[in-house]
């Protein structure tokens, strides 16, 4: 297996514009592995769902276990204005992601407002290509479960991952916070425009 360098992340699903996400780690790249087995997204357990076609990526490549970034507000605005806040869990736990084959994919949920509705997550796509489909399923109905996923294997292949457009402001110092699991958290020292 090879493996990449890589820092930013700048795949946005499903729509075609561009955000500013900081990942420094090692994308692999060539999919000739078997990949784990995992559980199965039954969707008669939600009330909605709907296929995703990320952009973005032109390549002829296949990227495993790349973090794609779902915006949900983004996702109403563009190409589905049916998805509605009261549909889900403002925390995200009733949301899951799957695969073509249906197995379901892990998420790291980036940022919640539980005012809104408004939920940003990355999920990690076992092998990209331009012409992967993901699906996503919202609204669990009463009485199911949804399947368990892992927020910290979307970094598994990571060293220290930084959300730079989220940053925390505690005691007048600006943080920014490590995703990752060993939560490397840092300070700016210097300053950047986008």
């Amino acid at each position: 297996m090879k493996h990449m360098a890589k820092v930013g992340c700048c795949l946005i699903a499903p729509v075609c514009c561009v955000t500013v996400a900081v990942a420094v780690g090692l994308a692999h790249v060539s999919s000739a592995e078997e990949l784990p087995e995992s559980a199965r997204l039954e969707l008669d357990d939600y009330w909605y769902s709907a296929k995703l076609t990320p952009s973005g990526y032109a390549g002829t490549t296949t990227l495993t276990n790349f973090p794609l970034l779902v915006d949900f507000k983004r996702l109403r605005r563009t190409v589905l204005p049916e998805l509605m806040p009261a549909q889900y869990r403002a925390d995200g736990s009733d949301v899951r992601f799957a695969d073509a084959d249906g197995n379901v994919l892990d998420f790291d949920v980036d940022h919640a407002d539980t005012g809104c509705g408004d939920l940003v997550c990355w999920v990690r796509i076992p092998e990209l290509t331009s012409s992967t489909v993901v699906t996503m399923a919202w609204g669990l109905k009463s009485g199911r479960t949804a399947p368990e996923v892992s927020s910290t294997a979307v970094w598994d292949d990571y060293a220290l991952v930084l959300h730079a457009d989220i940053l925390m402001v505690l005691d007048l110092k600006i943080f920014v916070n490590d995703a990752y699991i060993l939560k490397k958290h840092g300070i700016p020292s210097a300053s950047f425009v986008v």
